[in-house]
């Protein structure tokens, strides 16, 4: 039987029995709650940012770009408190820093560019870290907001298991912390010659239920202690590859919504808003406004990032802005370069 005919049944039932956020968080577990639907379009077009507490770095995904966000950035700096830092790329130290230069090093809105969108997160984590640094050292702020998409949660959380301390708040979307049976079924495509990801990267460490991901969950418990709080964003209602009888379940359409759980972190589910046909603000087909590449432009989502960065941290002062951290202090190898640059045009940097 060929796997289009396995999977007609699960996607006609998706379809046509609609199910809202709050039967499928029943199902799920305690922790799960719906996102809050934002029902007029009129308060969505609206939607501003409120004022940043601390400077926001966005972490993109598999075969991915910084562009994932630009919805998400546009979003966050719509409030004119929340200037744009720019984009940062590993290994491109000076060049951030005279970009930072050139916008008095206000900015508070920061993408990182991975190296290599299509190796593990073992590899690039490090480069979470390395952008955290930096940030903290163009804005003077102790600790900084990470927004992740999809395989972005995964360095993220690498970067914690590595012994990053410099994490407030970090907020998964559509993250595949129990891995993703899309990436099994690459892998397969690849053994027969029609795939197109390296050996040993990105996809050996998402396939589901692998050992790459076990043993970031394994040491979750402990991770998770740095942070000032997790929260998990996600999608659900389109049929998703994964390991049941049906080779399919709710999700994205492509990460399950069951894998996209990690222990007890508070985990917000994106689905049909359940207004009746007839209602002024029906929609209909809101499973696919919530896939896996889309949910990062959803107003609901927006909203409910945005309540979580603009809450002060409990350990106050260290997510103040303050006084400009000195650079070598963070990272001795950018730190002269850049004094130099400064000082030829207005004086010393420090």
């Amino acid at each position: 039987m060929q796997i289009s005919s396995l999977l007609k049944t699960p996607v006609a039932a998706a379809l046509n029995k609609r199910k809202t956020a709050a039967e499928i968080c029943d199902k799920l577990r305690s922790s799960a709650e719906p996102l809050p639907s934002i029902i007029q379009p009129e308060l969505a077009l609206e939607l501003q940012a409120p004022t940043l507490k601390r400077p926001v770095l966005l972490v993109h995904g598999l075969a991915q770009q910084a562009d994932t966000w630009v919805n998400m950035k546009n979003y966050l700096c719509s409030n004119p408190e929340n200037h744009y830092g720019g984009v940062y790329r590993p290994g491109q130290e000076i060049e951030f820093y005279t970009q930072q230069m050139a916008n008095p090093w206000d900015g508070k809105v920061f993408v990182l560019n991975v190296s290599n969108n299509l190796a593990s997160p073992a590899q690039t984590g490090q480069e979470v870290s390395e952008a955290i640094s930096k940030i903290r050292g163009a804005t003077g702020c102790g600790q900084v907001d990470v927004i992740t998409h999809s395989m972005g949660a995964l360095q993220a959380r690498q970067a914690l298991q590595d012994g990053e301390e410099a994490m407030a708040n970090l907020i998964m979307i559509s993250p595949p912390n129990q891995g993703a049976y899309g990436a099994d079924l690459l892998l397969k495509a690849d053994k027969v010659g029609v795939g197109r990801y390296p050996e040993n990267g990105a996809l050996e460490a998402l396939r589901a239920d692998g050992d790459y991901v076990a043993g970031l969950n394994a040491s979750w418990a402990e991770d998770s202690q740095r942070l000032h709080s997790a929260t998990i964003i996600t999608g659900a209602g389109l049929p998703t590859p994964d390991r049941t009888w049906k080779l399919a379940s709710n999700g994205d359409g492509m990460v399950a919504l069951e894998r996209a759980q990690l222990g007890d972190t508070p985990i917000y589910v994106a689905s049909d808003n359940g207004l009746p046909p007839g209602d002024p603000n029906f929609r209909d087909f809101q499973m696919f406004r919530y896939n896996h590449l889309q949910i990062v432009s959803e107003a609901e989502v927006y909203q409910k990032v945005g309540e979580i960065v603009s809450q002060p941290l409990q350990q106050a002062p260290a997510d103040l802005w303050g006084e400009q951290l000195c650079l070598s202090e963070l990272d001795a190898s950018f730190a002269q370069p850049v004094a130099v640059e400064w000082d030829s045009r207005q004086g010393s940097l420090f």
